[in-house]
């Protein structure tokens, strides 16, 4: 690629690359509502908690915190946003995206 050629006309031929703002998605995306879909949660105190889809559990470890838009299981370390979980999970959100 040469210095001067746009990244557009490398990465797609007469189209313009599309950029992705994953703040506005994680912003405009419930992290409870879409791990409800995978884990059952329930609430303890303030935050739901549930059992880890990621490792076999029987007291639950697996929390969401909506008000920081993440989750962390204390049983096996996973964490991160609803993008992350949902890629954990196997869900292609970056197609609908």
């Amino acid at each position: 690629m040469k210095e001067s050629e746009p990244l557009a006309a490398v990465v797609a031929p007469g189209r313009p690359v599309r950029r992705i703002d994953y703040a506005a998605i994680k912003h405009d995306l419930d992290i409870v509502q879409y791990v409800s879909y995978y884990v059952s949660l329930h609430r303890a105190g303030r935050n739901p908690r549930g059992l880890c889809p990621f490792h076999s559990e029987k007291t639950p470890s697996f929390y969401v915190f909506p008000d920081k838009g993440n989750y962390h299981c204390f049983g096996c370390g996973a964490h991160g946003d609803v993008l992350d979980f949902l890629d954990a999970m196997g869900v292609d959100w970056r197609r609908r995206a």
